[in-house]
C-alpha cells in the first residue's frame, strides 16, 4: 500500500479527445455544453479528497448539463478503455503513473487495469475524471467491488492523496510451529488516529491482503531457508539475526511492504534463527 502522484490529470484533454471520437451528433453538442462542469467538478473532488471528506461526496446519478449517467459510463466503457479509441492514451498515461507498475491497494501484483475510487456504477459523473481513476491489479479492483461509502470507515486510502508508508503499523506474529506459521496484522500501538486504523483494517480485510501476504511471506522463507541456513552454520544464529535485520532495513523506505514486516519480525524472533533454522 503505498502514495502515487497524480501528476497525469488533464481533464479538459481526456475530455476533447472523447469529444472527437462522438459521431452522434446530439450526444456531441451536449457532451460538449457538458465538459466545463466535468472539468469543475475535478476540483471539487480534488478539495474532498485532501480534506478525507470523499465519502461525503454526493453522487450525481441522473445528469451533468444534459448528459445522463449511463452516457458518461459509456464514453468510459467505450472511448476510454478499447485499445483503438482515441482517448486510450489518457487511460494508458494514467496506469503508468504506478510505482514500477505495481498496483498501489496491495504493493506486490502488476498494475493492469484502471479503479474507479468512487465506482462509476453510483457516481457516472465521475466516469472520466482522471483523478477518480487509480491504476492497480485486477484482484484489487474485484474484491474492492462497487459500494457507496456512507461511513468514513469504508473509505479506501486514496493512493493520490493519503501516505502512510513511513510507519511500520504492519506487523507479523511469528507462531512457533513446524512448518512455521505467520500471522500479519496491524499494530494498533503505533497508530494514534484511531479512525486510520479502523480504515486500514477495513481494507486490509476488504482486499484480502493479511491472506496475500502471507502467502507472499511463506513462499519467501521456503526460497530463501538454504541461505538462513549457511549463514547460521558458518556464523551463527546471532549472525542470522544480524543479517535479517539488513534485509529488512533495506526496504525502510516503504515500511507497510509485506517484506519489510516479515525480515523485521524474523530478526526478532530468537526461536527462528536458533531453532527454526536448522544447522
Amino acid at each position: 500500500m503505498y502514495k502515487i502522484e497524480n501528476y497525469y490529470n488533464n481533464q479538459s484533454a481526456i475530455c476533447n479527445d472523447c469529444l472527437k471520437s462522438i459521431s452522434n451528433i446530439d450526444l456531441k453538442e451536449r457532451f460538449s455544453k457538458a465538459i466545463p462542469a466535468i472539468i469543475e467538478s475535478s476540483y471539487a473532488y480534488k478539495e474532498e479528497a485532501e480534506n478525507k471528506r470523499l465519502y461525503k461526496y454526493k453522487a450525481n446519478n441522473l445528469e451533468v448539463n444534459g448528459i445522463k449517467g449511463d452516457e458518461l459510463i459509456s464514453l468510459y466503457k467505450h472511448k476510454m478503455v478499447p485499445r483503438s479509441s482515441t482517448a486510450r492514451m489518457h487511460y494508458d498515461q494514467i496506469m503508468l503513473s504506478a510505482n514500477n507498475m505495481k498496483c498501489p491497494y496491495c504493493g506486490v501484483r502488476t498494475v493492469t487495469t484502471l479503479d474507479h475510487y468512487l465506482p462509476k456504477s453510483d457516481y457516472p459523473d465521475l466516469s472520466i475524471l482522471a483523478i477518480n481513476l487509480i491504476p492497480c491489479c485486477k484482484d484489487c479492483n474485484f474484491n474492492k467491488r462497487s459500494n457507496i461509502l456512507s461511513d468514513i470507515l469504508q473509505a479506501y486510502l486514496h493512493p493520490y492523496f493519503e501516505d502512510v508508508s513511513q510507519v511500520d503499523w504492519l506487523s507479523v506474529e511469528v507462531y512457533e510451529e513446524d512448518p512455521i506459521i505467520l500471522i500479519y496484522n496491524i499494530d494498533k500501538k503505533v497508530i494514534s488516529d484511531t479512525i486510520l486504523y479502523d480504515r486500514l483494517i477495513y481494507e486490509f480485510n476488504e482486499l484480502q491482503l493479511f491472506k496475500l501476504y502471507q502467502v507472499y511471506a511463506i513462499n519467501e522463507i521456503s526460497e530463501m531457508t538454504h541461505y538462513f541456513k549457511e549463514i547460521k552454520e558458518k556464523q551463527g544464529a546471532k549472525v542470522l539475526s544480524k543479517y535479517l535485520l539488513e534485509i529488512s532495513n533495506s526496504i525502510k523506505l516503504q515500511k507497510t511492504h509485506w517484506r519489510y514486516a516479515l525480515y523485521k519480525s524474523l530478526s526478532d524472533s530468537k526461536w527462528f534463527c536458533e531453532i527454526y533454522i536448522k544447522s
